[in-house]
């Protein structure tokens, strides 16, 4: 189904200006540690440290190790780093490099779908704007968002920032058992895109995150009870609150008592 949807819209929607080119492998970006970069092939891969697998297609490459994935944020950023502070799991990209998604395992037991209902994809994007930094202008969605049934949630927003830039932020978040396994893809532009543009972007966020899978008895499906489950809510991942402070949810509640002496 993937090599199908990505072959449709190479084709229809973005014609020659995604024509693969012949990659330079003597390149210093393809000298990081990318498998799936000669003999490529369509597979399925294990998402280290997770539980989960994720389907990769020939014209695709991915880091898997904190080491491989230091150097690209290395190479990425031009300083160094600790890898302690390397946190995804997973890095793919397309070889031509018209999309980068970073793969994150969150270990925040079992999230909570049911209040998710009860607020509106403006409630959220009303709390994203009231926790914006200073360096924005407004936030607003190119994708709202939604639960499947496979309990996976894609939306994206798109962030005015107050120099002039615009920046597109598609997310992922796949449920399990467990925790959520979260995919990002940021992109940068001018306001001006074609709705080629989101058509193609959203239908890779959502294809790939559909591939997605726990392995058997990390499903989300095979919550059992006395399981631990997490204090935070759908909506506060997507919010990007973790319930506390300004959130759409507010589920984490954090007061500070000041001791006496009388209380000793």
């Amino acid at each position: 189904m993937r090599i199908f949807l990505f072959f449709l819209i190479i084709q229809i929607s973005f014609n020659s200006n995604l024509i693969a080119n012949e990659i330079d492998l003597n390149d210093p970006y393809f000298k990081l540690g990318w498998k799936n970069l000669n003999n490529s092939t369509n597979k399925s891969i294990e998402i280290p440290n997770t539980n989960a697998s994720i389907e990769i297609v020939d014209s695709e490459i991915y880091l898997d190790t904190k080491e491989d994935i230091k150097n690209y944020e290395e190479y990425l950023y031009s300083e160094e780093t600790s890898i302690d502070d390397i946190s995804e799991n997973l890095i793919i990209s397309d070889k031509e490099q018209y999309y980068t998604i970073t793969a994150r395992y969150f270990d925040e037991g079992y999230i909570t779908t049911d209040r998710f209902k009860n607020f509106t994809p403006k409630d959220i994007i009303e709390t994203f704007n009231k926790r914006k930094s200073d360096s924005m202008k407004k936030i607003t969605w190119i994708l709202e968002p939604k639960l499947t049934e496979n309990e996976v949630s894609n939306y994206g927003y798109r962030v005015d920032w107050s120099e002039g830039n615009v920046a597109y932020v598609y997310l992922s978040n796949i449920l399990g058992r467990n925790g959520f396994l979260q995919l990002k893809m940021t992109l940068i532009g001018d306001g001006n895109e074609s709705d080629d543009f989101f058509n193609y972007y959203q239908s890779i966020i959502e294809e790939i995150s559909s591939t997605v899978k726990f392995n058997d008895k990390f499903r989300y499906s095979d919550f059992a009870q006395g399981d631990y489950v997490s204090s935070y809510t759908l909506t506060n991942i997507i919010d990007g609150s973790w319930g506390q402070g300004i959130a759409t949810d507010l589920t984490n509640i954090e007061a500070y008592c000041l001791v006496t002496t009388g209380a000793l």
